[in-house]
């Protein structure tokens, strides 16, 4: 049974899954187990290190800066308040707080956000996401094994992956092209347009 790596920083699970549907779409397989594991903890706390390689990291840039600078910048543009950028913390810790996997289960106030210890203004520690160690597992299937076991299950409408370019200086930290391609590909390979969602789960962009 052919195993594969697959090391996309926090893209990892979701291009595992890309790979995985690719595979069964393709007919080259008809079963394919994706997990998906982190652990943070390696790291002993504190920022993520990042490569190296990349120059703006060889000039100090650190995670929690480049959320802030984009929070900064999202505030000004659209003239919204602190408060605005608390309230995505408060909603957070409430969906945690009914989740019994959750890392953290204590909801939160939005003063009890901008209260807490400044990270990189407008950042506090209640909007800075925590390392943590965890894991998650799906398995992918064609339409004639699931005909087969006819177990309960979703259908992937979309999975699309790409490459960001390279872009010195200036640019629109509240469009990121990478995600704007993404996710028109997205719409166009299922179908769907933004209205048709219920539910968007959205990771680390401000926009």
């Amino acid at each position: 049974i052919p195993v594969v790596n697959v090391d996309n920083a926090c893209s990892g699970g979701a291009t595992a899954l890309y790979e995985a549907q690719l595979a069964v779409r393709e007919g080259r397989h008809d079963v394919v187990l994706v997990i998906g594991v982190d652990k943070l903890t390696q790291f002993g706390g504190g920022t993520l290190p990042l490569v190296p390689e990349d120059p703006e990291v060889r000039r100090g840039m650190v995670m929690p800066a480049l959320y802030a600078m984009r929070a900064r910048r999202y505030l000004y543009e659209r003239s919204a308040s602190v408060g605005d950028l608390a309230a995505v913390s408060v909603k957070a810790r409430r969906h945690g707080a009914l989740n019994p996997y959750a890392q953290f289960r204590a909801p939160v106030t939005a003063a009890e956000v901008l209260a807490s210890r400044p990270i990189a203004d407008p950042l506090t520690l209640l909007q800075c996401c925590p390392t943590g160690d965890g894991a998650a597992a799906l398995v992918v299937v064609s339409g004639d094994v699931l005909r087969r076991q006819r177990a309960p299950a979703i259908r992937v409408l979309a999975s699309v992956l790409h490459s960001g370019s390279m872009e010195g200086g200036f640019r629109d930290m509240l469009r990121p092209e990478i995600t704007y391609r993404s996710a028109a590909e997205a719409y166009e390979q299922s179908g769907l347009e933004p209205d048709d969602l219920d539910v968007v789960e959205l990771h680390d962009e401000i926009g």
